[in-house]
């Protein structure tokens, strides 16, 4: 039902009863139980699995204190039966607990209905938790003016009837003076229904997400149960239900969102030991990282989105190292066509001769020979970059330099002969998708994270701004390549993909009470990622059928993201 048909159901009935859990009360995790994942991972006891034992305590404690007259057992009782080296762990659930737990807005709303029309509100729910704990919740979750019966002080369930006949008896009313809103069939429906009292139904988060997305809930269940994993697919059902999703925000909700937090809580440890003053996300990578760290941060540090263009890179690195070299590398031939072909112009303009009527040998030669004219070009094109990195006002003494993978440092190397008359010291910082990065640079300073994906394409597509290549710049403004059809689609898909990353962060900011400190567990998080890589559906294999990505640094050449799919 939705709130508009159960405020008009209500408004009949002096009387209001809501269930707590999954109805005024959501969990930022997908279960319950995950919580207690969370306190094994943080308070790790050896070998010892406190999940387990938690859950085999309230078995035992139900066999030893349920009876005819008791139905439910006590916080106290469950850890009366629960081993003696997990004694200690009783402060931890409830601290876990309060932590988890937010108020439904959308519930509220008729929450807030009731209060505002002078109607008796009662809150009833099946649990062992103590009633102080739960009042302080609810009251710091912005509930007040109610009545609350709790089965672990009445010693009677709903599930049974029982609490309900409690309800009754305590209110003095009979069955037709209330209605009941709650989340379960049985419990919040039948139950009630049992003694008179008429229930309206809500849809809880987690029976839309396991009616929805019965892939992830069998990978919650099966494969990977962790905090993090619980905590990302928790805030998805959530906003699933509440919101929903286009096909591409849901893609960069679950695959790039939790990523993207992940690497920006371990970019913000790291910067903290390096007492960085400044950070400088690069494009086109940096592009949603940049916007992410502002929300997490609530933009308290300063933050630049800046651009490294190949053509003014290789101008730093051969500005001052020229040489005639007839037996060059590969990597260095690349270098000289790179500048051949990007200054077609100004050799023909200058020099009369016309690039294009030259074979690859040619053009290696007329580099060589006229050392002296790509070396002004290059000064003019480096001053012209520093002009321009000068307009972005960066005061600070330490700065990081934000990244993907790399294996020649080239953006980092022009950002700091650049700023070596600054005395500006930058500190790379790299995300990489193979999990064994391993570069051999001695002279410069620069920090890794890495995790291994599956398909390296798909993870550069989750992050890559949705603008062409940069061609060249000044203070004045950036210069592109032209927009092949392939980049053109990218972007289209992006707009979403982008807007899903954004959101993720923002309900992980909502949800967490420490988003910087709670760290998501980057293993799990790629995890996920890779699993919706290995498993695709029929729609995932239509909407990825037309987006590529370019395989070469020229960006001219285009393949699927995922060619196997389609084999």
């Amino acid at each position: 039902m939705d709130n508009k048909s159960i405020i008009e159901a209500i408004s009949e009935y002096q009387y209001v009863s809501f269930d707590i859990f999954d109805t005024l009360l959501i969990r930022s995790v997908l279960k319950p139980e995950d919580i207690f994942t969370k306190i094994d991972e943080d308070h790790k006891f050896g070998t010892l699995n406190f999940k387990e034992y938690r859950i085999n305590a309230f078995i035992k404690a139900c066999q030893l204190y349920e009876n005819e007259t008791c139905q439910e057992v006590t916080f106290d009782q469950i850890y009366e039966c629960i081993d003696s080296r997990f004694k200690e762990y009783k402060k931890f659930e409830l601290e876990y607990e309060s932590k988890c737990l937010f108020p439904n807005n959308s519930i509220k709303e008729i929450y807030d209905y009731c209060r505002k029309s002078k109607k008796t509100i009662i809150l009833i729910s099946d649990m062992y938790l103590p009633k102080n704990v739960i009042s302080e919740i609810l009251i710091k979750s912005g509930y007040s003016d109610f009545r609350l019966f709790l089965s672990s002080e009445y010693k009677k369930l709903k599930y049974t009837s029982d609490l309900y006949l409690t309800v009754l008896k305590e209110l003095n009313i009979s069955s037709d003076q209330i209605v009941h809103v709650g989340d379960n069939e049985q419990v919040d429906c039948v139950a009630a229904g049992r003694v008179g009292i008429k229930s309206l139904k809500i849809e809880s988060s987690y029976s839309i997400f396991c009616n929805s997305d019965p892939s992830l809930k069998y990978y919650h269940d099966n494969i990977s149960s962790d905090f993090s994993t619980s905590l990302i697919l928790g805030l998805y059902a959530w906003h699933n239900r509440t919101f929903g999703f286009s096909y591409w925000e849901k893609i960069g909700y679950l695959c790039g969102g939790p990523l993207i937090v992940s690497y920006l809580q371990w970019l913000l440890r790291q910067s903290k030991q390096d007492d960085i003053s400044d950070f400088l996300f690069v494009a086109r990578d940096g592009f949603v990282l940049k916007r992410a760290l502002d929300l997490l941060t609530k933009n308290e540090i300063r933050t630049n989105y800046i651009y490294t263009p190949r053509i003014i890179c290789l101008a730093t690195d051969y500005n001052f190292d020229f040489n005639d070299k007839r037996n060059s590398s590969t990597e260095e031939e690349d270098c000289y066509l790179t500048f051949i072909n990007y200054y077609d112009e100004e050799i023909k303009r200058e020099l009369s001769i016309d690039v294009s009527k030259l074979n690859k040998a040619q053009q290696i030669e007329l580099f060589l020979t006229h050392q002296e004219f790509f070396r002004d070009l290059a000064k003019k094109e480096f001053n012209k970059y520093c002009d321009y990195l000068n307009s972005l006002n960066i005061t600070g003494s330490k700065v990081a330099f934000v990244d993907m993978s790399t294996n020649f440092f080239t953006g980092q190397r022009l950002i700091e002969r650049a700023y070596s008359k600054k005395n500006i010291d930058v500190i790379g910082f790299y995300q990489t998708v193979f999990k064994n990065f391993k570069v051999d640079r001695n002279s410069h300073n620069f920090r890794v994270h890495s995790y291994q994906s599956y398909n390296v394409p798909f993870g550069e597509f989750l992050i890559t701004a949705p603008e062409p290549p940069i061609k060249s710049l000044d203070r004045f403004g950036v210069f592109y390549q032209d927009i092949p059809w392939q980049e053109s689609l990218r972007f289209k898909a992006y707009q979403r993909i982008f807007r899903g990353e954004l959101q993720f962060v923002e309900d992980y900011i909502k949800f967490v009470k420490d988003p910087l400190n709670q760290n998501l567990s980057s293993e799990s998080c790629i995890n996920l990622q890779n699993n919706f890589i290995c498993n695709p559906s029929k729609i995932d294999k239509e909407m990825f059928s037309e987006i590529y990505y370019a395989f070469d640094s020229s960006h001219h050449n285009y393949q699927k993201i995922f060619p196997e799919w389609y084999k």
